[in-house]
């Protein structure tokens, strides 16, 4: 009896040895940057996709909400009849897109200076990203619900007066 309650303790203890080790090696994990994509590296990731033509970009994108410039996609998705029709829109959504990147001789690295532009609403975060030449940003909506992330709109926005524009983004930033 008692060579059986022993054996049952140093399980225990190997047990809870085990679980402190998990814990730690969880939390080492998360100090390190391997938690969850943060919402620039989200855009980046979703940008990227688009511009290389990437289908499996699709599912990273709020597809019946989302707005590229002026221009609701979602209203036209949601207007398909059936599955096959809409990811049929979406393939052809990510080819155009492409092609219009790719005819504007731009690539991925056309973009810099990413970085969180807003995080007042705390269900959608809004990236922004500038061009080199420092005459446009783009906007990226970023959906946060039950731990996913959808994008939900990108708007390109041309900078005539690059004070101002810094301004903004020091007031959209809490600063004074």
């Amino acid at each position: 009896m008692e060579r059986t309650n022993m054996k049952e303790r140093r399980t225990m203890k190997n047990l809870k040895e085990i679980l402190v080790s998990l814990i730690v090696a969880l939390g080492l994990l998360n100090i390190w940057g391997c938690s969850a994509k943060d919402d620039v590296s989200f855009a980046r990731q979703v940008m990227a996709g688009l511009v290389a033509g990437r289908y499996a970009v699709r599912s990273l994108i709020d597809w019946p909400n989302f707005k590229v410039s002026d221009k609701d996609i979602g209203a036209e998705y949601n207007k398909l009849p059936n599955e096959q029709e809409k990811v049929g829109y979406q393939r052809s959504f990510i080819d155009s897109f492409k092609k219009g990147f790719r005819g504007q001789h731009a690539t991925f690295e056309s973009f810099n200076h990413w970085r969180l532009f807003s995080d007042k609403d705390p269900n959608i975060k809004v990236v922004a990203a500038g061009c080199a030449d420092k005459t446009k940003v783009f906007f990226f909506g970023i959906k946060h619900t039950d731990k996913e992330m959808r994008l939900v709109n990108i708007t390109p926005s041309q900078i005539y007066d690059e004070a101002k524009f810094e301004a903004l983004e020091k007031e959209q930033a809490g600063e004074k």
